[in-house]
């Protein structure tokens, strides 16, 4: 019995050993399988672009892999792992088509392979997707855009500008390809900017820029005269290019005028409408500027004159007969709407307020009663408060009188004064009175500083003429006529 068992366990043992024996040795005969899988960024490729992918395996035990290139290249065997994962990153000696094949073995004697074809292309590039502001920019006017880099790995850049003597430079892009560049004065006109990009693989590429560079400018535009009168609106507009948000400030470069900022609005128009302290030559200024520290000045000369009243085609003349139409037109450059006022220095004349019409037009008949000398005197007024006022003197003679062919006097400007000279001996001041303040009065318009009527009182109106003809002539501003003043008017 013992025996039989004994021999019954050699058996055993025999079958047991035999089994541990031949299990590996079928396992060694079972077929193994490699595929390529996951390849990243995909089969071609720029130098500098790391490929990837995983050697996805079936029926190994332990395996180790291999990596070989039909071509030659920069791949190395340490380029794929034992986990079966693949990196690589061609160089520029690498461009062309390559076969890469992966082996897989074990040790029990399993192996297969798989194969995937990869380009490498010469092919990379830079770009630049958009520009703020835009294509066009002025001077002072912050400028940047991003450039992408394609088949390119980690550029160092380079900028270069076709402009001579640009204030661009590599300093204005920084590593990761942003450009920021704030243009100068000097750098108006065309650019095109060149941005070069260079890796360690030696891969090279570029991309250019246009861009205008535009200067600030300021100019006088829709101005409504090159000269006013006293009284009248004057406008224009300051035009504007290269500013962002322009503000304005103004000023008159003649002392005492009454132009100043408030005469101009947030949208660059100005408007004035001159007093009477403003007669004469104006310049203008208008400072443009911006916040982004863009700065210029626009000049404007101006000519305030005082309004004048002209006496302009008489017909038939100065002499003129009884019973004969006496016509002539009155000229003034005021644009307001006149009104005007006509008398007669003759007693008991025919001549009325309608022998002149709104329009500045006299039209009269003497008849027996006017025989004799006339001074007409006109006034002429509008809504701003102008006072003009002219006169004209004409003689009627009976009907059937000859009358002799004479050129017409030559019309009258203003009020005209005496043919004999007033000698001014006393003081003359506010509140005085009498034949030396007309004889002022008729001065003054004469030289173009006084529009007032000819009363003979020194009010405000002629305190302000005072002072615009001492201005004129370069004598202190008191607005009395003292010693100076006096020996000025005697010479006139």
């Amino acid at each position: 019995m013992q025996h039989i068992l004994s021999k019954q366990g050699i058996l055993f043992v025999y079958f047991f050993i035999s089994i541990i024996i031949l299990l590996p040795i079928s396992f060694a005969h079972a077929d193994g399988t490699v595929s390529i899988q996951g390849l990243n960024p995909g089969t071609v490729v720029t130098p500098g672009t790391t490929v990837s992918f995983f050697a996805a395996i079936t029926g190994f035990t332990r395996p180790s892999f291999t990596v070989v290139d039909s071509a030659s290249s920069t791949l190395r065997a340490d380029d794929i792992f034992n986990s079966g994962t693949f990196y690589w990153t061609p160089a520029m000696s690498d461009v062309g088509p390559h076969t890469l094949t992966v082996s897989v073995s074990d040790f029990y004697g399993n192996a297969a392979s798989a194969s995937q074809v990869i380009t490498v292309s010469a092919t990379s590039s830079l770009s630049v997707p958009s520009t703020i502001p835009g294509s066009s920019i002025t001077t002072g006017q912050p400028f940047t855009f991003s450039v992408t880099p394609q088949g390119i790995l980690n550029p160092n850049y380079t900028i270069k500008d076709s402009f001579g003597n640009s204030s661009i430079s590599s300093t204005n892009i920084n590593v990761s390809g942003t450009v920021v560049w704030t243009p100068a004065n000097s750098d108006v006109g065309q650019h095109t900017l060149q941005i070069i990009g260079t890796d360690y693989h030696g891969v090279i590429a570029s991309v250019s820029i246009p861009i205008t560079v535009v200067g600030i400018s300021a100019t006088v535009q829709n101005e409504s005269a090159s000269s006013t009168v006293v009284g009248i609106p004057f406008t224009f507009q300051i035009d504007t290019t290269g500013f962002t948000t322009p503000t304005y400030l103004a000023y008159d470069s003649t002392f005492g005028s009454s132009f100043n900022g408030s005469n101009i609005d947030v949208s660059g128009k100005v408007t004035w409408t001159p007093t009477s302290i403003d007669s004469g030559t104006h310049t203008l200024n208008i400072i443009v500027s911006d916040l982004l520290g863009h700065s210029t000045t626009v000049r404007k000369v101006i000519i305030v004159g005082q309004p004048s009243l002209t006496i302009g085609s008489l017909s038939p003349g100065a002499v003129v007969a009884v019973g004969t139409p006496v016509t002539f037109n009155l000229l003034q450059n005021s644009l307001a709407s006149p009104t005007y006022v006509i008398s007669d220095s003759m007693y008991n004349t025919s001549i009325a307020s309608t022998s002149i019409n709104s329009l500045g037009i006299f039209n009269w008949t003497p008849v027996v009663t006017d025989i004799g000398t006339h001074v007409l005197n006109i006034t002429f007024s509008d809504v701003p408060g102008h006072y003009v006022a002219t006169s004209l003197g004409l003689r009627v003679v009976a009907s059937g009188t000859p009358i002799s062919i004479t050129a017409p006097a030559a019309p009258q400007t203003g009020t005209p004064h005496s043919s004999t000279k007033y000698v001014f001996t006393k003081v003359l001041s506010l509140g005085s009175s009498g034949a030396a303040v007309t004889a002022l009065q008729n001065l003054l318009t004469v030289d173009g500083v006084y529009s007032g009527p000819i009363i003979g009182t020194f009010g405000p109106r002629t305190q302000v003429a005072v002072k615009l003809f001492q201005k004129k002539h370069g004598l202190s501003q008191v607005g009395s006529v003292g010693p100076a003043t006096r020996a000025l008017l005697n010479q006139l």
